[in-house]
C-alpha cells in the first residue's frame, strides 16, 4: 500500500482509480498524498473483491455452496492516523459479511456489536453445543427475523502495538457518544505506529508545518488526550473534545462510571491506572518492547 502497485496479473483492479477519485473520510485531511493513498487504499479493496469471488466461485463448483457458512470479517480499520491500532471510530468500525446456508435476502443491521459476538453466533449456525461462559451474544435471533438484541455501549482496546511498546487506550462507545481513556497520554509520551508509515501522516505533519488546523490534528494523534468525549453524529471525524464542556458534564459522568464497572468486571489491566486518572493523578506504565514486540516489528 506504500508504494503505487502495478495494475497487472489476475488481482488487477477493474477499475482503477486516480487521485482525488476515493472519498477522503471525516477523520483524514484533504490533501495530495492522502488522496493518493485513499486511491491505492480503494484499489486495493478491489482486488481483495476478486480474492473472495474466487473462493465463493470455488465453493459453488465444487457442491459445497448449499452447505457451508461464509464470514469475512477485519480486526481493525484501515491501516492510516485516526484508524488502525487505535481506539477512534475509524479504528474500532469494522466489516462483518455473514452468509449462511438458508437464509433470507441480505440485510445491513445498525446494532451495537463487538468480534465477541462471532463465536457464539457461529456455534449456533452449527448447532453445536453453546459455551455458557463467553462474552459475547448470538446474532442468530436476529438474523431470523427476531428482535435485535442491541447492547447499550461496546468497549474497545489497544494495548501493545508491534514495536512492543505499550500504549493503552479504552473507548466506551454507544450509538452516539465515545469515550476515551488513553493512559499513556501524559504530555511526554509520542505515538509511533505503523499507520504513520504511509503517504497520510507525513502529508499531514508537513501540512502541519504552516497550517494551525492541521498542527492542532497532528498534536491530537501524537500525543493524544488523557480523557476524551466525542459527538459522533455531529463530529464523525472525532475533532472536537467535549470532555470539559460543562453542557456534556452527565454524559462524561455516565461514561466513565460504566467505564469504570466494565474495567472492574473483565479484570482491565489498566483499572487502576484508569481509577489513578479519576482522582487527577498520572498512571505509571512500564515499557518492555523487547519482550511484547511482534517478530520483525520495527
Amino acid at each position: 500500500m506504500y508504494k503505487r502497485q502495478e495494475q497487472t496479473g489476475p488481482y488487477r483492479s477493474p477499475r482503477p482509480l486516480k487521485a482525488g477519485q476515493a472519498p477522503i473520510p471525516a477523520n483524514l485531511e484533504d490533501l495530495p498524498d492522502i488522496r493518493e493513498e485513499m486511491a491505492q487504499y480503494w484499489n486495493s479493496v478491489q482486488r481483495l473483491d476478486i480474492a473472495v469471488g474466487n473462493i465463493l466461485k470455488a465453493l459453488k463448483d465444487s457442491g459445497t455452496w448449499d452447505d457451508t457458512i461464509v464470514l469475512f470479517v477485519a480486526d481493525h480499520g484501515m491501516p492510516m492516523p485516526f484508524a488502525k491500532a487505535s481506539v477512534y471510530d475509524h479504528g474500532i468500525r469494522t466489516p462483518v459479511l455473514l452468509r449462511y446456508p438458508g437464509m433470507g435476502k441480505p440485510r445491513r443491521f445498525d446494532t451495537l456489536t463487538t468480534n465477541l459476538d462471532i463465536l457464539p453466533t457461529l456455534i449456533e449456525l452449527l448447532q453445536a453445543k453453546p459455551i455458557a461462559e463467553l462474552d459475547g451474544q448470538s446474532w442468530v435471533p436476529m438474523l431470523k427475523g427476531g428482535a435485535a438484541q442491541g447492547k447499550p455501549f461496546v468497549m474497545s482496546y489497544v494495548d501493545y502495538v508491534s514495536s512492543g511498546m505499550l500504549y493503552p487506550s479504552r473507548t466506551l462507545q454507544d450509538k452516539r457518544h465515545a469515550f476515551h481513556y488513553t493512559a499513556w497520554a501524559n504530555g511526554k509520551t509520542e505515538l509511533k505506529i505503523e499507520s504513520m508509515w504511509g503517504l497520510t501522516f507525513p502529508a499531514m505533519a508537513k501540512a502541519a508545518e504552516t497550517d494551525a488546523r492541521i498542527a492542532a490534528r497532528v498534536k491530537q494523534y501524537v500525543m493524544g488526550y488523557p480523557m476524551a468525549l466525542y459527538d459522533l453524529e455531529a463530529d464523525p471525524g472525532q475533532r472536537n473534545n467535549l470532555i470539559a464542556d460543562p453542557a456534556y458534564k452527565a454524559k462524561v459522568d455516565e461514561m466513565q462510571r460504566l467505564m469504570l464497572a466494565e474495567m472492574e468486571r473483565t479484570g482491565d489491566p489498566q483499572l487502576e491506572n484508569f481509577r489513578v486518572s479519576l482522582a487527577g493523578g498520572t498512571p505509571v506504565l512500564k515499557q518492555e518492547p523487547a519482550k511484547f514486540r511482534i517478530r520483525g516489528g520495527d
